[in-house]
């Protein structure tokens, strides 16, 4: 499996996640490829799924920075 990680910051509110994905054929990802999203926010000691975080651009951000075109 492949490893991606970014961090996103939103106002004062910085977030990371991590990215772990199924290996792909060329540089096409789609959401088929992608077996886990974890999104934390700095400070927080609880991890949240990507369908928990309520500003949902982070999300949609974070992933286009890792190539995964509009979100998930």
């Amino acid at each position: 499996m492949d490893f991606d990680a970014v961090k996103a910051t939103a106002g004062k509110r910085v977030f990371s996640a991590v990215v772990r994905s199924l290996p792909t054929v060329g540089h096409d990802r789609t959401r088929g490829d992608i077996a886990a999203v974890v999104i934390r926010e700095a400070g927080e000691d609880s991890e949240l799924k990507a369908d928990q975080v309520k500003r949902r651009f982070v999300c949609d951000w974070i992933m286009s920075q890792l190539g995964y075109g509009g979100g998930i």
